[in-house]
């Protein structure tokens, strides 16, 4: 639970136990927040309204924190590093939902997410299997 994106410490293990080790890192993510928060609704919130949306919030702060470090580390795909994201608009993006609706509704996401980014990841696909 601490490494809600993990990309960062592959990169670092990578790093400290092959220094200078050309790499190439495909960052999976599980869904984006999508639950907006108004001003209106939240602004007379006390500690315990805050105490589930909050961890949320710090989640997907982190997770964007890392994508965005290791581009600069990296550079963006094309290149080293790949991050497939996506909002999860059909499913519920709450992390302990394993109903089988929320279950399904992730696949299909999934599924679409891949689709979509078909390219990238033949790319991935083709820089792994020559050896790049």
């Amino acid at each position: 639970m601490f490494a809600i994106n993990p990309a960062m410490l592959a990169y670092a293990e990578v790093a400290r136990t092959h220094p200078g080790a050309e790499m190439l890192l495909l960052s999976i993510g599980t869904g984006q927040l999508t639950r907006s928060l108004p001003f209106e609704q939240v602004s007379g919130w006390g500690l315990l309204e805050w105490a589930r949306p909050i961890i949320d919030v710090v989640f997907d702060g982190v997770a964007d924190t890392i994508d965005l470090e290791l581009e600069a580390l990296l550079g963006p795909g094309p290149g080293r590093y790949w991050r497939l994201q996506t909002t999860l608009t059909e499913a519920s993006d709450d992390l302990d939902d394993a109903s089988p609706d929320n279950l399904r509704a992730l696949r299909r996401k999934g599924e679409r997410l891949a689709a979509e980014r078909a390219d990238d990841l033949d790319e991935v696909i083709g820089l792994l299997s020559s050896g790049s």
